[in-house]
């Protein structure tokens, strides 16, 4: 793949190395960050507008009740006690905006974006999706997955760390007696910027399609990453990268994890008796203690 171009000292020109190139997909991941935090394209959540994405069941342990009647065989005639039911407290509906935007203009393209070489032709303007994957989003993506997480989220019953934004109420583990467990989510939208102190002087065309220096990208705002990177990555949602699902499966790669969440049931049961001429009943109520995993479910990145 050919890799944008960049002017080292003595006018030499040169293809960005990896590190270099990461100056770049930082900002990206910034600004992609910043477009799910302001709920654009992209975004997750609960119960609101968008692509279902899964579904989650909240139960609790319920008492149950078994009866019997007298036999007159001498003697009680309780029954044994129940299980306990398994009550429905709640569905949870995930949803994820997978709207994207129209591909840049070719005259946003020419006036934005950087230069590349062109075999012995030169060099080129990336202007199709296939040079700005190949160069630029798929590394992006693939820090987004593995690397910093930067413009990712994860759910966690407290924070995940630095930089991460709490965005609400994932699901409530509830049950009858036993307490409650919440599970928020989280969107991470910052980090280190790499290589702080060595700026690449990219090449990028201008309307008079003539090549110029880049300015140094230290922003969310400058040209080549809101008009062009952002609009290119934020389209890789059609294409099924960055799209999450809520599963009962753990990630298979190349998918990944962004956490997990348990619906819990309580396990220990106290029992009671009544009876009233001519039924004998037994009860089973949920009692504190330990508790079980009843579903564990996953939030899954692709």
């Amino acid at each position: 793949m050919a890799r944008p171009l960049k002017i080292e000292s003595g006018g030499v020109l040169k293809e960005a190395t990896d590190a270099e190139l990461e100056l770049i997909t930082f900002w990206l991941r910034m600004a992609y960050a910043n477009q799910l935090n302001n709920g654009g394209n992209g975004s997750i959540n609960v119960g609101g507008s968008g692509t279902t994405i899964g579904t989650a069941d909240d139960t609790i342990s319920g008492a149950a009740t078994a009866s019997q009647t007298r036999d007159y065989s001498g003697g009680t005639d309780y029954p044994a006690a129940p299980a306990l039911d398994n009550v429905a407290s709640g569905t949870y509906t995930y949803k994820q905006d997978l709207s994207v935007p129209a591909m840049p203009s070719n005259t946003l393209l020419d006036n934005n974006s950087y230069l590349a070489a062109n075999g012995g032709l030169g060099m080129r303007v990336a202007w199709t999706e296939a040079n700005l994957y190949a160069e630029i989003l798929y590394q992006c993506i693939q820090e987004m997955k593995t690397g910093d997480e930067i413009g990712t989220y994860r759910v966690a019953t407290s924070s995940p760390g630095a930089n991460y934004v709490d965005k609400g109420v994932w699901f409530i583990d509830d049950t009858l007696s036993g307490g409650t467990e919440t599970y928020n989510y989280y969107l991470k939208t910052n980090g280190t910027t790499p290589n702080s102190n060595s700026y690449p002087n990219f090449l990028y065309s201008d309307s008079a399609n003539s090549g110029r220096e880049l300015t140094t990208i230290s922003a969310i705002s400058h040209s080549l990453i809101s008009t062009i990177l952002l609009p290119a990555l934020t389209r890789r949602l059609d294409d099924g990268d960055l799209n999450y699902t809520v599963s009962t499966s753990a990630p298979v790669s190349p998918d990944v994890g962004r956490g997990s969440f348990i619906n819990k049931r309580q396990l220990d049961s106290t029992t009671s008796f009544s009876f009233v001429d001519p039924t004998y009943y037994t009860t089973s109520t949920p009692a504190g203690g330990p508790k079980s995993t009843w579903q564990q479910y996953y939030l899954n990145l692709s």
